[in-house]
């Protein structure tokens, strides 16, 4: 299979038909394609050919042709998402992105739904508005963000971000309460 670098001009075929790209990255069996239209898209490198001759030790090599595959209908392409082929059954919709490897569905990879549950948003406030201006609050508010970080990134996001919405409500509720303070102990 050829490798093409960062920069290559390329012909995708999307379930847009053909499109005229430039590659940006790569990953196992996929290139980023950032298309003329300004949008970008992970793209199987089996759908990928070079736009222009690629020098080969005897001369120039023609362009790969590649042969047409058979795509779902294009009313069934209603996320971003769904153009990138699973990796373990092949169908596209992939939602989970291991490095290394390539794109999944959550359960071809045996993982759980990507969303925070609201007991976790309780852990969340109930661990850092009494603690958060402290090392033991942001300590134990931030363990279940590195656990979940790899496998359920959105999880993880969701919950670092009401992790530091309760630090500020924390930092907020101690300065008060400070300033509070001070403001009775002044009065004769």
């Amino acid at each position: 299979m050829l490798e093409l670098g960062p920069g290559t001009r390329v012909t995708a075929r999307t379930p847009k038909g053909a499109r005229s790209a430039q590659v940006q990255d790569s990953r196992a069996g996929f290139y980023l394609c950032l298309f003329e239209d300004g949008s970008s898209a992970w793209v199987d490198a089996r759908d990928v050919s070079p736009a222009e001759p690629v020098p080969s030790p005897g001369g120039f090599a023609p362009p790969i042709s590649v042969p047409a595959q058979s795509l779902p209908a294009a009313g069934s392409f209603n996320s971003p998402l769904a153009a990138y082929p699973c990796g373990g059954c092949g169908r596209p919709g992939a939602d989970y992105f291991p490095r290394g490897t390539a794109p999944m569905h959550r359960a071809c990879a045996n993982l759980g739904p990507d969303v925070l549950p609201w007991p976790w948003l309780l852990l969340a406030y109930g661990v850092v508005l009494p603690f958060g201006c402290t090392f033991i609050g942001a300590l134990l508010a931030s363990i279940p963000y590195y656990v979940w970080r790899n496998e359920y990134p959105l999880k993880a996001k969701a919950y670092n971000r009401h992790v530091w919405i309760a630090f500020a409500c924390s930092a907020a509720l101690w300065l008060s309460l400070g300033a509070l303070s001070s403001l009775l102990a002044r009065k004769p």
